[in-house]
């Protein structure tokens, strides 16, 4: 098995691609030293740039394949502060969260300067981030579509809401059917917007994994109802200790979480043969030496 393994050819839902961007979303939380030797020791990226300004954190790298634009997500007060800046402001069509335009203006330009030297050649660029992250990377996909710049899909984890309905609509006509956006269960930040004001994009390919860690991509409603009744009890038995390590179910929020549920529904999916590394092997032998 070879460092790096993405179907960059692929860009409707694909568990693999959905595990590296996680994992590249997880990445962008590490400092810049660790991301650029992680990426060039292990992923084989020969093209690797970062970007860090007013609080604002992404990575651009590609290879001869693909390219693969990540932002960091919530890690300090400034971060927490820009997600609960919830004002509406303009956008290009409708109306978009105030703070999140903010920090993506931050490194807008600098990501502009490289971007062509990553997607020459007929490279893709696939967008993710977590938290904060996914919101992020959900308004920098809406302008490189303006701009024409080829994207082969976007996968986040944990996002907040980003805009109005008016912004929805004219993102999913653009990229809806190369959008998925993953939900763990009781999941706060997914919600933690305005619901009367702000609207999530690309409703139709919500990735949800309930309470146990079962991976649903239809009626995603009724698996939320299900989720929430058959957890209850659950949840309830173990209340206090759970409040006092993670106020408000925000334990739900860890992108450790996706990760390990993205893993074993590809363990289910791709059995080993007898005798053969396993998928779970060989991401947990990448992870020990610098991902988790």
């Amino acid at each position: 098995m070879s460092k790096f393994e993405f179907n960059s050819k692929k860009t409707d839902f694909d568990l693999l691609n959905a595990l590296r961007l996680a994992e590249s979303s997880q990445l962008a939380y590490k400092s810049e030293g660790e991301v650029r030797k992680f990426l060039n020791a292990e992923w084989g990226m020969s093209r690797i740039n970062t970007f860090d300004k007013d609080e604002t954190q992404a990575f651009l790298c590609s290879n001869d394949e693909v390219a693969i634009l990540a932002f960091r997500g919530t890690d300090s007060l400034e971060d927490w502060q820009k997600d609960f800046n919830a004002v509406l402001v303009d956008s290009k069509v409708g109306h978009v969260h105030k703070g999140f335009k903010q920090a993506l203006d931050n490194v807008w330009e600098d990501i502009d300067k490289v971007l062509v030297e990553h997607i020459r050649d007929n490279r893709k660029l696939w967008v993710t981030g977590h938290s904060l992250g996914g919101a992020l990377a959900t308004l920098a996909v809406d302008r490189f579509t303006d701009l024409k710049v080829p994207i082969g899909g976007m996968y986040t984890y944990g996002q907040p809401m980003v805009g109005d309905g008016a912004f929805v609509d004219n993102y999913d006509r653009k990229m809806k059917e190369r959008s998925f956006r993953f939900v763990n269960d009781e999941d706060v930040v997914t919600w933690i917007s305005l619901p009367a004001f702000y609207c999530h994009v690309a409703v139709e390919n919500e990735c949800f994994f309930d309470y146990a860690g079962v991976l649903h991509r239809s009626h995603v409603w009724y698996h939320k109802i299900l989720s929430a009744s058959e957890n209850a009890e659950a949840r309830s038995s173990q209340l206090d200790k759970l409040m006092a390590q993670y106020p408000n179910g925000i334990h739900d929020h860890s992108l450790n979480y996706y990760i390990r549920y993205i893993k074993q529904r590809l363990q289910i999916e791709n059995p080993p043969e007898p005798g053969q590394m396993t998928f779970k092997d060989y991401a947990n032998r990448l992870f020990k030496k610098g991902i988790s």
